[in-house]
């Protein structure tokens, strides 16, 4: 079983979370930008994003919500296509998968207007509709998952994805070896973490590991911010999307324990300083409990993308993309 496609969508359209009351009840998956109406039968992009813009941000001077807004929802009722798959990020470490199984349709009723979740697909959740821990899943799905869009392409995921939901249904179909390659991935990234916390690593040891680590999962470009030029920004990279090309305002900080908010604010900070609007918080550490909730506000009222990686994915993903990658760079 493997699908065509695949997505990551978060739900919680207008920052109400769907999920439990919602998507998983009902057997659909739901976007927001429900004010703007008629977006199933328009074919034309740019009247598209005008019905958006005119609908949900008729005081914006820029484009840049109901771009974002359009972009969204045109991947939406557009390119998910029926037997796609879909990951759904949760809270607590898991994650829930999805195969459209319908056509997108507009609910009208109050509840949904309430909830912002008129625009709703018909699923069929799998893993018998039981979450999936993401310490089954590999590095490149991890981090795609806590993008701070609402949705994000993942077929360069499929492999991972399969792999995962394997894993977490532990039926016949499972390799043994895969059950093996885990229990080793985990040990082998709680050596690598401890080695970063309290072995040969220093501050700028740990910048030079970080400009390593993005290039190794796609960076075209991945420079060290000269100290006195830092706005709050530690690297500035680039990542290719299609024919363009994306950048990144990356932050830096090597401590054990919990990465706090404050510098979710300083990187917002650096980002606007650079005139950028994605930017990574790359800690060897682990996030307070509100830096997400931090995060996703930002992202609502500046649109300012900041992606969160802790310890814990720096080290999956060095064992992922190769220990040999990283031993003569730091």
């Amino acid at each position: 079983m493997r699908p065509a496609n695949a997505f990551v969508l978060r739900q919680s359209p207008g920052g109400i979370r769907a999920l439990e009351v919602i998507s998983l009840p009902n057997n659909v998956i739901v976007n927001g930008w429900s004010d703007a109406r008629e977006l199933i039968s328009e074919k034309d992009y740019s009247k598209f994003r005008e019905i958006i813009s005119e609908s949900c941000y008729p005081g914006e001077k820029s484009l840049r919500k109901s771009g974002y807004g359009a972009s969204t929802m045109w991947r939406f009722l557009n390119e998910m296509r029926l037997g796609d798959w879909v990951v759904v990020p949760d809270r607590n470490g898991t994650f829930y998968l999805a195969e459209i199984s319908g056509e997108p349709f507009y609910d009208d009723t109050q509840e949904a207007h309430k909830t912002d979740s008129c625009y709703r697909r018909q699923v069929k959740w799998l893993n018998d509709k039981k979450p999936i821990r993401r310490d089954y899943a590999r590095s490149g799905l991890i981090s795609r998952m806590k993008t701070q869009q609402t949705s994000a392409y993942a077929q360069d995921l499929i492999d991972e994805i399969v792999e995962a939901l394997q894993l977490a249904s532990k039926t016949e179909e499972v390799n043994p070896e895969n059950l093996f390659e885990k229990e080793l991935r985990q040990k082998m990234s709680q050596a690598v973490l401890k080695e970063i916390h309290s072995g040969y690593m220093d501050e700028r040891r740990f910048e030079r590991l970080v400009q390593t680590l993005l290039r190794a999962i796609g960076a075209s470009r991945a420079e060290i911010v000269p100290r006195l030029h830092d706005k709050g920004v530690d690297i500035l990279t680039e990542f290719p999307l299609g024919p363009m090309q994306i950048r990144v305002g990356v932050q830096v900080k090597w401590h054990q324990g919990q990465t706090t908010k404050e510098y979710i604010d300083q990187l917002a900070g650096g980002l606007e300083a650079e005139n950028l609007t994605v930017g990574w918080l790359i800690s060897s550490g682990n996030f307070a409990e509100d830096c997400q909730a931090l995060s996703e506000k930002l992202f609502q009222e500046k649109g300012l993308q900041i992606n969160l990686m802790d310890g814990e994915q720096i080290a999956t993903t060095i064992i992922d993309n190769g220990l040999q990658t990283f031993l003569t760079k730091v």
